[in-house]
């Protein structure tokens, strides 16, 4: 994996083919999921703690007299933000709001996103590869240690459940039955991350 922060994180060629040839040889059916509108899903900058910009540095410039401008019921007074809030609706020019999470559009939303889908599959008992980030596997019931263990195990190969690959909001999964599927894609969208699956 290339380590850039600011790019979409994507698994290594080599670690797909590893994937397609282990579900293969397991007689797995494999199973595409693409996030809906994965973007907007994302933390909040302040709420993430591996963030690559940082709070107070997006903005997005809305224009006086549009659409947009005269229905924004959203942009609520506080007591935090009456300098603003008062400038927007009585100031003069274009008007500017802060981005508080990463959309499409900014360089660190495709890695923003990435985070949290990762963060939700370990909820779910994935596990992420410790030589590629973006391979995840998820081991039988009862064979969670074994799992983790050690490398060279010859055991290894009755843990496994289901592995994949994950790019941004696609998933690439191999599982041994198709209500696996079902089931995470009913576990993301109870954590508000709702995807399709093919």
């Amino acid at each position: 994996i290339r380590k850039v922060k600011r790019q979409a994180p994507t698994a290594h060629r080599m670690s797909q083919r590893m994937v397609d040839a282990v579900g293969l040889a397991h007689d797995m059916i494999m199973i595409l999921l693409d996030v809906k509108e994965a973007f907007f899903t994302s933390k909040l900058i302040k709420d993430d703690k591996d963030r690559t910009t940082e709070p107070g540095t997006l903005w997005c410039k809305v224009h006086r007299g549009s659409e947009d401008y005269e229905n924004d019921e959203k942009f609520v007074l506080t007591s935090e933000n009456r300098e603003a809030y008062e400038s927007y609706w009585n100031g003069r020019g274009d008007a500017y709001r802060e981005l508080t999470k990463e959309t499409p559009g900014t360089q660190g939303a495709p890695a923003a996103f990435q985070r949290l889908l990762l963060e939700l599959l370990k909820e779910f008992g994935a596990i992420q590869s410790r030589h590629d980030p973006c391979v995840v596997s998820f081991a039988k019931p009862g064979f969670d240690d074994m799992a983790r263990g050690h490398r060279g195990n010859p055991k290894r190969v009755q843990w496994l459940k289901s592995t994949g690959t994950v790019h941004v909001d696609d998933i690439k999964m191999w599982a041994d039955n198709e209500k696996f599927a079902e089931d995470l894609v009913e576990f993301l969208k109870s954590r508000g991350v709702e995807c399709t699956c093919t």
